[in-house]
């Protein structure tokens, strides 16, 4: 429970943010704080000195008092963001709404994001049975959550900058964890806009035509204007489904990417360092997942690689992708490959055929060529799984941009 916060945003509502959000959590056992503007810091700490920590936040938008939060907390605290407003948690049950164990979801909801390494949970942002028909319990692609109640593990990079905060900050979670949680089932109630203080005062045509117009410009593949009969204008975001090599892809380029020298057969032979016993490579990227037979150990011992240990969502995620690809190829070990050119080479110890596949932005290159009978093969794999024989001569052309080249095969 230590490891999970509650940092409540409020101006100008102390009324209301003790009838209705303080109401609301009484009852968890996580550690409150609420952000205030400096001018009402006094007020708040005579109310609640004691009981809750107040600390300095923002009356110029839900965007500068989110980043009060991020600035606050240390990168990788558990969050949950809270207005002041909220009334109630209601889940839908099939036939009506009945109130939900908020407690339940917020744990629920971080362990999700570490099973996935998101960073940001939310919840679905109208409360109507007929929309949530037929939907999974939760969903991991690109969707709005509502901003009134956030769960976020705390990166600062991720600030937002413009008013519409919940959607931007839907959109550049997605763009650098490759999915967020959303749980489709639950709605938060509050009274957004219906009372005096918090965003009402600042919130006019002028500043959403703006910023929209920011938002259309900056990401035009995530979100696009919506019909409005309303006074102000609206947005929504562009659906986009969960996507396994979206996410692995970035997932890969999240992590620490360290040269090796154990691959002398792809990257070249270092004549200088290699001892008969044991040749060494020039430096690439080049990490093994799944099972490999140690050094000196007999035929058919096994073990997990380090690297396996360190990064098991992309090992997973890396299994994943193969079964949505190929559900019925057999394989042991998983070699993934960054920007690598490979020299032409054979794989003498692979038992069985290997499969290969690419991604990345790159447009050009990265073509594998497999020689067959002295006949030289030029295959394209940018998303395209081919099957082989690692013990041809094969190797690969370079690529005109990022590309990760993942193979499967049975050591």
């Amino acid at each position: 429970m230590d490891d999970i916060v509650i940092a409540i945003r409020t101006a100008k509502r102390i009324n209301t943010i003790e009838e209705h959000t303080l109401k609301v959590i009484k009852d968890l056992p996580y550690k409150v704080y609420i952000f205030c503007p400096e001018s009402e810091k006094k007020e708040y700490l005579k109310k609640y000195k004691g009981k809750y920590t107040i600390t300095r936040g923002s009356d110029e938008g839900l965007n500068h008092a989110n980043n009060a939060v991020h600035n606050y907390f240390p990168s990788g605290k558990k969050i949950l963001f809270m207005d002041d407003d909220i009334t109630g948690v209601y889940k839908w049950n099939g036939n009506n709404f009945e109130n939900a164990d908020l407690e339940h979801y917020i744990e629920e909801g971080f362990k999700l994001l570490d099973e996935n390494n998101f960073k940001l949970f939310g919840f679905y942002p109208i409360k109507n049975g007929f929309f949530m028909k037929g939907k999974s319990e939760y969903s991991k692609g690109l969707q709005f959550c509502m901003g009134g109640i956030m769960g976020l593990i705390n990166d600062k990079e991720l600030r937002t900058t413009t008013y519409k905060e919940d959607y931007e900050r839907c959109i550049i979670n997605y763009i650098k964890y490759g999915g967020i949680i959303r749980f489709n089932y639950v709605k938060v109630d509050n009274i957004l806009y219906k009372n005096k203080g918090g965003q009402e005062n600042i919130r006019t045509v002028k500043l959403m035509e703006e910023t929209i117009e920011e938002l259309i410009n900056k990401y035009p593949n995530y979100c696009k204007r919506k019909d409005s009969k309303g006074k102000y204008p609206e947005m929504t975001l562009i659906h986009k489904p969960y996507n396994t090599e979206y996410h692995l892809e970035k997932q890969l380029n999240l992590i620490t990417w360290s040269k090796n020298c154990d691959r002398p057969n792809v990257s070249g032979k270092n004549e200088e360092k290699s001892t008969k016993q044991n040749p060494v490579g020039f430096p690439c990227y080049s990490y093994t997942f799944g099972y490999v037979r140690p050094r000196g150990e007999k035929l058919g011992t096994r073990q997990l690689t380090k690297i396996t240990n360190k990064y098991p969502i992309i090992y997973n995620l890396a299994k994943k992708y193969i079964e949505e690809l190929m559900p019925d190829f057999e394989y042991s070990t998983i070699t993934i490959n960054k920007d690598i050119t490979c020299l032409p080479h054979t794989d003498k110890y692979n038992q069985s055929d290997s499969l290969i596949v690419a991604f990345g932005d790159y447009t050009e290159g990265g073509n594998l060529y497999i020689k067959i009978d002295d006949k030289e093969h030029k295959i394209n794999i940018k998303n395209k799984p081919y099957i082989f024989n690692g013990r041809n001569l094969h190797w690969n052309d370079k690529a005109n941009g990022s590309r990760y080249s993942l193979v499967y095969f049975n050591l």
